[in-house]
């Protein structure tokens, strides 16, 4: 008997350009930056140790206090900009990302009764290729009154141009994208490839994101077919997910629901429930999912 899960790794949202989206839904860009932390600041290599699949949420001093307790090797004096805003009115929302030209911005989205709020990641100039894109967190102050008094459950990190709505689950699944590698601790180091699916763990998508990947792969020390495959991927024309998982019968496959508004796109895990084996080595995969298949937006959303 097959079964299929979410890959916990992530699921994935496209939609198109700004202006686009659910009918009647309005979007409008809110919320101050009060602080931004870049693992490229001195002292702040804290910042590079954190990986945000989607925004954290803190409504309260006590949220405050507790995210940074988190924070390994993190001064607690660092964040005094958080304790100066009024939390009474506003929450505070903060999402992270690779910083080459990209800026970031929260985007409020309202449909009839429905408001949601997004941590909006784009770049001015995704051409430009940095030597290096440090991790940087990006502190911003949203008023609540923009939300009815209620501190959002959840934010997505979405990256392009624009805003999305909240897809429904899938009601039409298509397969879609290209199966381009694989790697398991047969043959390369387990922590190794742990550490590529949770730093890649969104879509991969400008030509710097696509060249650590490429590199990261490479350091696992094996050249083949699939890290060629990698090095060749376009980022003009597709994006690159990456997921990891214990393989005994599983395997992975990209799905789509492309009448959904926007395209709802996701990695699901197939297996064959009737197999046991004494042993599920962790493997590591790479899809490659065309543009013209799926459109041009990306909005990650943290799986269950």
């Amino acid at each position: 008997m097959h079964r299929i899960r979410s890959a916990a790794a992530l699921a994935v949202v496209l939609g198109v350009a700004t202006g686009c989206g659910a009918a009647g839904a309005e979007h409008q860009e809110a919320g101050e930056l009060i602080a931004t932390y870049s693992e490229a600041g001195q002292g702040r290599e804290w910042v590079g140790q954190v990986n945000l699949a989607e925004a954290v949420v803190l409504g309260s001093d006590v949220d405050v206090d507790n995210w940074v307790s988190t924070l390994p090797g993190a001064d607690p004096a660092e964040f005094v900009e958080l304790d100066e805003v009024d939390l009474t009115e506003h929450f505070l929302v903060i999402g992270g990302y690779h910083q080459c030209t990209e800026t970031s911005s929260i985007i409020v989205i309202t449909e009839d009764d429905d408001v949601r709020v997004v941590f909006e990641v784009a770049s001015p100039d995704p051409d430009t290729v940095c030597d290096w894109s440090p991790y940087t967190l990006d502190v911003w102050a949203v008023p609540l009154s923009l939300t009815g008094g209620e501190v959002p459950g959840s934010v997505p990190i979405t990256s392009g141009t624009g805003s999305s709505t909240t897809a429904p689950e899938p009601a039409r699944p298509t397969a879609v994208g290209d199966f381009l590698a694989t790697w398991d601790e047969n043959t390369v180091d387990r922590d190794a490839m742990e550490a590529v699916a949770s730093h890649f763990s969104g879509p991969v998508r400008h030509q710097n994101s696509f060249d650590g990947l490429a590199a990261a792969l490479a350091d696992f020390g094996e050249s083949g077919p699939g890290l060629l495959a990698v090095q060749d991927a376009d980022p003009s024309t597709a994006l690159l997910l990456v997921t990891g998982y214990h393989s005994c019968t599983e395997r992975s496959i990209v799905q789509a629901d492309l009448d959904a508004d926007p395209t709802r796109v996701w990695i699901e895990i197939e297996w064959d429930a009737d197999v046991d084996c004494v042993w599920a080595p962790y493997t590591l995969d790479v899809w490659q999912v065309g543009l013209a298949e799926v459109g041009d937006f990306v909005y990650v959303e943290a799986a269950a």
